[in-house]
């Protein structure tokens, strides 16, 4: 009962309004008095209900407006908005995997600065809350066009893709994102670093299986990660 009250109104006051208007036309038939009261009881019921549901913002809705958050500051190339959104350590990974590295903001940042949006749109956004766990996610859709800059050179670039963002209410603070994961990339695209801890504690920074936009190559190569190697592992 309560999702209908704050998450989707629609149907509980379509419901009063329906029975507002059949009292009416009971009202024209038998010219009952008692017919116009309950009308405007089912009107008035309908209004407290849509009343109520822009009062009481639920945790689902605070969850969309950091999404909107977020995408409004990538269009802008907002990254130190997009970071304040974000929880102390954030973890990227790819596809459907729970599991992922820790997000380098410094890399992060430096490489936004070098995108410019001409056009981003958010669509098919889902979210979910859980009141006892403290976490939630959402899932969305994201298209884009603009320019990036590399080597001197601006590159145009388009597509479309899908995202999975982890939450977690903290508190004083609101909706964190914790998880970022790329479900669904075009086949041109930088990802961001990662840092991950290796077998003796340290840390290091690589990009998680990188892909470089092919309108954006000079001459075609296969693209050779910026990273070190690791211990015992050879580059040709």
């Amino acid at each position: 009962m309560l999702y209908y009250v704050a998450e989707n109104p629609w149907y509980l006051a379509g419901v009063f309004g329906l029975l507002s208007v059949s009292f009416l036309i009971a009202l024209r038939v038998t010219q009952d008095g008692k017919f116009l009261i309950r009308a405007l009881i089912a009107l008035g019921l309908a209004a407290i209900v849509l009343v109520v549901e822009q009062l009481w913002v639920t945790d689902n809705e605070r969850i969309e407006w950091v999404v909107k958050d977020l995408v409004s500051a990538l269009s802008r190339s907002d990254a130190d908005k997009m970071i304040g959104l974000m929880d102390q350590h954030v973890t990227f990974s790819l596809r459907s995997s729970m599991q992922g590295d820790e997000l380098d903001t410094d890399f992060f940042r430096s490489t936004l600065q070098n995108a410019k949006f001409d056009w981003v749109h958010l669509s098919k956004l889902t979210t979910n809350a859980g009141v006892q766990s403290q976490r939630g996610s959402a899932e969305f859709k994201i298209s884009a066009t603009g320019t990036y800059l590399m080597g001197g050179t601006q590159h145009n670039f388009a597509g479309n893709s899908q995202w999975s963002l982890g939450f977690r209410k903290a508190p004083n603070e609101g909706w964190k994102i914790t998880r970022i994961t790329a479900v669904v990339l075009p086949p041109y695209v930088i990802l961001p670093m990662v840092k991950f801890r290796s077998r003796n504690g340290t840390t290091a920074v690589e990009p998680p299986m990188p892909q470089i936009p092919q309108m954006m190559r000079n001459e075609p190569s296969d693209f050779v990660p910026l990273r070190k190697p690791r211990r015992g592992e050879r580059r040709d």
